[in-house]
Parts: structure tokens; C-alpha cells; sequence
């Protein structure tokens, strides 16, 4: 997969992602020593205690990561979501990153925010993030290229699927990283007990649901 991160002033693709032997991971632009100002959020995402790609792909040999990217990314957060899976396909032993489009199977355009419980959250402008990259997608379909637009379930997903009607791509949204996974063909099960779901037990609530079985016990006798 080649993944694209979308940004308002165009797609940001993902050119590699490398371990490394640092205190702080970072995010550099094209293979240079220029250091984006997302790396400290970045590292933030990446690191146990306060980020998610530690504690679901690690433990891991090295301290942090190097990801080499084609562009400059705001400051914001609607990276996450492409970073995640970025992380994902290289923790993946039947999938990988690629650089160039030719050699892509597939392409991968994302916005999102991923939370500390997994959930993809809706970010800000969506719709000018597809129409700053409707000449790629038409470079992509030129090339015989398949595009997944991945963004946040909801108003993120309609908002894509309007501004991207006439581009030929598939738009999918997720609720969580885990189904943002699989659209990739992703097999990802949440290491994570903090992951929310459906049927999911909360921290705590086991504890919680003895300790009330203590109390009737008790009631009775």
C-alpha cells in the first residue's frame, strides 16, 4: 500500500517509516535532517503511557521511530489515523509500505483522529482535504490504481463521499482503528483491555460485579 496523509493543502504521502535508537521519535521531510513541529505529537501518539502504537504493535527492540514523509503536516491531529496504519502495515507479515505508486497494489488517502481507546474521532474539512487532491486521484485512476478514502464513521464519511463523488474512489468510514484495519485486509485484534466496544468489560467493572456478589451473598445469609 502507498498511504497518503490529507491535508488541506494536499495529500502528504508516508515515504518510510524506520526504527530508531532515539530519545524522541520524529517526522522529517524527504529523507532530510528538517524535523516537522508534529513530532512531538507524533512521538506523544507512538510512546506507552500517553500513545496507542507502543501498547497495540510493540514491545519494540528500538525507542522510537523516524517517518519520512513528502511534505509538511500541520500540527493538528487528523494524522493519526494514516500514521496508525502505517504502524499497521509494518507490524503486518503479508503487507507493507511502498514509496512507489507504480508497485502500489493499492492506495491509501486517511484523516482521522485515533483516541487512547482506539475510536477514529471526525476531523475539520474533509471535503477541501478530497477537492486539494482531485488531480492525484486522477492521476491514480489514469494508472489503473484502486484509492480507499478512509475517514471517521459519520459526518466525516458523508462529507467524503459528496466531495468525492466524481473521482472514482472508494470511501469507507470507521468507527475504530480496527475496522479501519480490516479495509485494509488487516487482521487487528486490540492488545488493549481499554479498547470500548460492544461487549467489551470496562476497568474495573469485574471487580465492580464480585464485589456486588459479595454484598448479596451477605444480604441473604
Amino acid at each position: 500500500c502507498a498511504v497518503f496523509i490529507a491535508t488541506t493543502g494536499g495529500p502528504v504521502q508516508v515515504l518510510q517509516l524506520t526504527p530508531e535508537r532515539a530519545r524522541q521519535s520524529m517526522v522529517c521531510v524527504n529523507r532530510t535532517t528538517n524535523v516537522l513541529p508534529v513530532s512531538k505529537l507524533y512521538d506523544q501518539f507512538v510512546k506507552p503511557g500517553s500513545g496507542v502504537v507502543e501498547r497495540e504493535f510493540g514491545p519494540f527492540d528500538n525507542t522510537s521511530f523516524r517517518v519520512d514523509v513528502s511534505g509538511p503536516i500541520d500540527t493538528g491531529n487528523s494524522w493519526q489515523l494514516g500514521m496508525y496504519l502505517v504502524h499497521a502495515l509494518q507490524a503486518s507479515s503479508e503487507h507493507r509500505l511502498v514509496e512507489d505508486i507504480t508497485a502500489a497494489d493499492e492506495i491509501i488517502w486517511a484523516t482521522g483522529c485515533v483516541d487512547y481507546h482506539l475510536n477514529v474521532t471526525e476531523v475539520d474539512h474533509v471535503a477541501a482535504k478530497i477537492q486539494a487532491t482531485g488531480d492525484l486521484f486522477s492521476e491514480w485512476a489514469d494508472l489503473g490504481k484502486p484509492v480507499r478514502v478512509i475517514t471517521a464513521a459519520g459526518v466525516n464519511e458523508s462529507d467524503a463521499r459528496d466531495a468525492a463523488a466524481d473521482y472514482g474512489v472508494q470511501v469507507f468510514g470507521a468507527e475504530n482503528a480496527s475496522q479501519a484495519g480490516k479495509i485494509l485486509g488487516l487482521a487487528m485484534a486490540p492488545k488493549s483491555a481499554l479498547v470500548i466496544s460492544g461487549t467489551a468489560v470496562k476497568p474495573g467493572s469485574g471487580r465492580n460485579i464480585a464485589l456486588a456478589i459479595f454484598v448479596l451473598v451477605l444480604a441473604v445469609g
